[in-house]
């Protein structure tokens, strides 16, 4: 469509071509090299046949002798041509084996201390501790980071693109450890959590959803082994799923294609959240889960959030202002330190960055 749309078929035409023609070459000298090697192999060993028959002749060995040569010669010709093409298929391979080790010399570095703690009691408080992050060693993307989030409280978090949105959402589950200060949870490091026992805590609902190339009750079950039927059905009503569910022909048995390619967004998203609904997580975490969706689809989504956030304690990620509105607290990002915390109406009467983004999506 892309290619179609800014007309470039015969761009992609001749890349096409070009790369084909270098694959082709390569190919090519493989079927030489494969090729060569039997005649040269013939050839050796023709020579060698012809040097044992002159000796046999010159020392006048025994018929016998010689016919029993030329039967040990002829059982190894098959291995020794097998032994001929092995460079071959191991030149061929080294390219697969480099990408493999890579991936098998990558470190985990997200581990358990030597004695972790299992997070199994009821979720009282998340705390930020003038937490600081960055990247390998590029520049710090969050810097000091300090704010409070009681039990069943909604914390959302607004800023331009590249403020540190994301980033910091992801500390929690700890996909990455921050750099300086303390992520508290009922006032205890997370690092001193069991990492299983932690992430069972949290469910994640993201804008861009992942789902498997299987039916919708394995979606929807992922990660929840034990569900029942019953259960999964509860769950997709909540989530307002069951309704499009029920009318396609194999109903939860439906294969959705890979990453949910057979529903639409709206559908896809429903989906995940029924997922989220079924763990049943104390901690919830929404990365902009409906802002890419139209406005019917985004009113169900927006329902089913709702429904997915009571009495959990909720970091929500959003574009559109108008699904934070309630949130018990707003934080504002900028350049990955916080220039303004509050509710909606307090950081409206202060006239800064959050007035800013507010007035650009409802100037109307």
């Amino acid at each position: 469509m892309i290619v179609k749309a800014y007309q470039t078929e015969k761009f992609e035409k001749n890349n096409f071509n070009k790369h084909n023609d270098t694959i082709f070459k390569m190919t090519m000298k493989q079927i030489k090299g494969i090729s060569l090697s039997e005649p040269l192999m013939t050839f050796v060993s023709s020579i060698g046949i012809s040097i044992i028959f002159i000796y046999i002749y010159y020392a006048q060995l025994p018929i016998a002798l010689l016919a029993a040569f030329i039967t040990a010669l002829a059982n190894m010709y098959k291995p020794l041509k097998k032994i001929s093409m092995l460079h071959i298929k191991i030149n061929k391979s080294i390219p697969s084996i480099e990408r493999i080790f890579y991936i098998f010399d990558q470190k985990n570095t997200i581990l358990n201390n030597n004695n972790p703690i299992f997070l199994s009691e009821k979720i009282r408080d998340v705390e930020f501790k003038n937490v600081s992050f960055k990247y390998n060693d590029e520049g710090d993307i969050l810097k000091d980071i300090s704010f409070k989030s009681n039990a069943g409280q909604c914390t959302a978090i607004v800023g331009g693109s590249g403020s540190g949105k994301t980033t910091l959402i992801n500390l929690i589950p700890r996909f990455y450890d921050i750099c300086n200060g303390e992520i508290l949870i009922n006032g205890i490091n997370i690092n001193q959590f069991d990492i299983d026992s932690l992430r069972s805590n949290i469910g994640i609902v993201t804008q861009n959803t992942v789902l498997f190339n299987q039916s919708i009750k394995y979606n929807i079950a992922y990660g929840s082994s034990n569900a029942t039927d019953d259960k999964i059905i509860e769950v997709s009503k909540k989530a307002n799923a069951h309704g499009f569910i029920s009318e396609m022909k194999n109903k939860y048995d439906t294969i959705i294609g890979e990453q949910g390619a057979l529903l639409s967004g709206g559908m896809a998203q429903r989906i995940s959240i029924a997922r989220a609904l079924l763990r049943n997580p104390p901690i919830l975490i929404l990365d902009e889960a409906t802002s890419s969706l139209d406005n019917e689809s985004e009113r169900l989504v927006q329902s089913a959030l709702n429904e997915l956030m009571k009495n959990r304690t909720v970091f929500v990620i959003a574009h559109r202002l108008s699904t934070i509105k309630n949130s018990d607290r707003i934080i504002v990002l900028e350049n990955g330190m916080i220039t303004e915390t509050g509710k909606h109406e307090e950081l409206i009467s202060l006239n800064k960055h959050y007035k800013y983004l507010h007035d650009l999506q409802f100037k109307d």
